[in-house]
């Protein structure tokens, strides 16, 4: 058993062969003991060579293959078959809130050389589980560097290979700022207003800090010739900001709803930028202006 803080709620990780965390989750594990009113907002069991066909659908309203991943869905659940992964099954709560991991071992010849490979499907489905969750509460996980910088953090939204680390490091180095994830943070909209996370998943960057600050902003980057900086509209932040989020595409319920609704929330109450520039400390500078006049 293991308990986890994520995005500012608690994951509680049951089942099998879990003595161990995988790496990236340690810094975001409770470690002091939950007393007896501990109740998690999320839960992910492993369940160990289970006959787990009773979890398919015959009432299923959405199904559809993507490869050797089969998904079905109806109102109350989700599930995910695929006999390529060390979980030939997934299943997930209407709500994200519950999810379930079939793992056959039978299928291992050793599971001590498959641990590797159990983890990292376990630390991306989680993602996928944390994703689905925020997007629920319309709430994002955001493809984003942050920066820590004083008491404040901001997100650098944009394409691999763009420049997002490259400007983070510039703050870094220059003004004392602290990257605080490298890749994916959650944005959440409470009473007094918006907030960054860090998360455990990071991509190549290798930085991951379990640290959350206020949300000064959500930049935008853009390679350019010349240093330029905007304000985005609504509409502008709303669309970008959907863009760049881990959206739940493959529940068909949940996309032909309002799928919007996170970005919106989070517009209403976070400025957003434009950045086109060019990677030097001029483009900081001019940064650092508009988010901290």
């Amino acid at each position: 058993m293991q308990h986890l803080r994520l995005a500012g709620y608690k994951l509680l990780l049951t089942g099998y062969r879990l003595e161990n965390l995988f790496e990236a989750f340690e810094s975001f594990a409770i470690f002091e003991e939950p007393d007896d009113g501990f109740l998690p907002d999320l839960t992910a069991e492993i369940v160990v060579d289970h006959d787990y066909s009773a979890q398919l659908m015959p009432d299923a309203l959405y199904e559809q293959s993507i490869g050797s991943v089969v998904f079905l869905q109806n109102r109350d659940r989700l599930v995910f078959v695929n006999d390529g992964s060390p979980f030939t099954c997934i299943e997930f709560s209407r709500d994200y809130a519950n999810a379930r991991y079939f793992f056959d071992s039978k299928r291992c010849q050793s599971l001590t050389s498959q641990k590797d490979q159990v983890d990292f499907t376990l630390y991306m489905e989680l993602r996928r589980q944390l994703a689905a969750y925020l997007f629920c509460r319309s709430e994002l996980m955001l493809h984003s560097v942050s920066v820590l910088y004083q008491t404040e953090a901001f997100a650098i939204s944009a394409p691999s290979e763009t420049g997002k680390t490259t400007h983070a490091l510039l703050w870094a180095e220059h003004f004392g700022a602290k990257i605080i994830n490298g890749d994916c943070n959650a944005l959440r909209v409470k009473e007094d207003g918006a907030y960054l996370y860090g998360l455990p998943w990071c991509g190549n960057s290798g930085i991951y800090h379990n640290e959350h600050a206020p949300l000064r902003g959500v930049v935008f980057l853009e390679r350019g010739e010349v240093n330029k900086i905007h304000r985005l509209n609504q509409s502008e932040s709303i669309t970008r900001l959907t863009a760049r989020s881990y959206l739940p595409r493959w529940d068909a319920l949940l996309m032909s709803g309002d799928y919007l609704a996170p970005a919106e929330r989070l517009a209403a109450k976070t400025p957003c930028y434009a950045l086109r520039c060019r990677p030097d400390k001029k483009a900081a500078e001019i940064l650092r202006q508009y988010l901290y006049p």
